[in-house]
């Protein structure tokens, strides 16, 4: 491919925007998303012994 080709390439195509995500609880928490955070999280609401 010589540069012209290439240039014509990347002159066409069209770089989408970067979408914004919304935040999460766990986001917001400032947590990894884990799936063990999301356990220790079931296991505080669903223990009957916590307070």
């Amino acid at each position: 491919m010589n540069i012209e080709a290439l240039k014509d390439l990347l002159d066409k195509n069209i770089i989408p925007e970067k979408t914004k995500t919304p935040l999460t609880f766990l986001a917001i928490a400032k947590q990894p998303h884990y799936e063990n955070v999301i356990s220790n999280i079931y296991a505080f609401y669903l223990d009957q012994e916590e307070e």
